[in-house]
């Protein structure tokens, strides 16, 4: 293996392993009707493995250095300070945050759009890459926060870019309560 070739893909992710009883049995619930309605079977991980990301860490090492796949997607070229990236999420008051999955009716205005999709289209979604994906947003007692985007967008400081942030738009904005 050359140095272009070796990769990092780090994944900085909440709630892996064993979960709260409510959230167990919304997996459970999911991947009964997922089981139910996809063809040629589905193959659901174990509980334990399923997780929330926070923050991707893809990289490529390059002459020695660790430089964010994403960045270079995008035409930068930066090295990834993961060491810092680190010491800021140990320290940010962003960390822990409380996140809503589920619930979101078609008809329901909830202040905000994901990538210009309502969250009922977007909180459940099998993707073009076959995964089964259920999505949540942060929350503070009654209101959407902007969380996660913002704590993805601190860690830009550090030349880590989450994959989902193409531009620096934001995915999300969000101003109202429900």
């Amino acid at each position: 293996m050359t140095d272009d070739d070796a990769r990092l893909n780090l994944t900085l992710t909440a709630l892996y392993g064993e979960k709260p009883r409510q959230l167990a049995e919304l997996i459970a619930f999911c991947q009964e009707l997922v089981s139910a309605h996809v063809p040629n079977g589905f193959e659901p991980y174990e509980p334990a493995q399923i997780h929330a990301t926070i923050i991707g860490f893809e990289g490529r090492w390059i002459d020695g250095h660790l430089y964010n796949d994403n960045l270079l997607q995008r035409g930068e070229s930066r090295r990834m300070d993961i060491a810092n990236a680190l010491r800021f999420l140990q320290a940010t008051r962003m960390l822990p945050f409380r996140a809503r999955i589920g619930g979101y009716h078609a008809d329901d205005d909830f202040g905000f759009k994901s990538f210009g999709r309502h969250p009922y289209e977007r909180s459940f979604e099998i993707q073009t890459t076959n995964a089964v994906v259920a999505m949540g947003w942060p929350v503070a007692g009654s209101s959407f926060t902007n969380t996660l985007d913002d704590l993805r967008r601190e860690l830009l400081q550090f030349n880590v870019l989450h994959k989902y942030h193409t531009t620096d738009q934001r995915s999300i904005t969000i101003c109202s309560s429900f």
